[in-house]
């Protein structure tokens, strides 16, 4: 404790005002990109709903939101989300793992029951 109060007096207060500045602005900027990120995460879960292979891309791969009702119903119970995503992988599934658990966490057929653990709302 008293070398941490003796480094805090060497520390000008103008420097700590900068850093302090320096940190607000940082973290405006990452919840910019968090919402961005968000949004980007969201179109392409919509674009992956849509079945464009005439133009040579993958076809339409099922919602994210289906996936998940199809493993926790074979189940039964509720499934911590890595679980899902391996199960929902092993069943053939094109699935990002970040995507799936935004996902568990925003719809409304889902309820956290746990840490990273959903199942289906009853």
């Amino acid at each position: 404790m008293q070398i941490a109060a003796a480094t805090r007096k060497l520390v000008p207060m103008s420097v700590i005002q900068r850093m302090r500045e320096r940190l607000n602005q940082i973290e405006k900027q990452r919840a910019e990109l968090d919402a961005e990120a968000e949004k980007l995460h969201t179109a392409l879960e919509v674009c992956a709903d849509y079945d464009d292979s005439e133009s040579g891309r993958e076809p339409a791969r099922k919602p994210l939101r289906e996936i998940a009702i199809e493993v926790l119903g074979a189940t039964g119970k509720p499934l911590h989300y890595q679980e899902i995503h391996k199960r929902a992988v092993a069943a053939g599934h094109h699935v990002d793992v970040g995507s799936l658990r935004r996902t568990l966490g925003k719809s409304p057929q889902f309820e956290q029951l746990g840490e990273g653990v959903y199942g289906l709302k009853r």
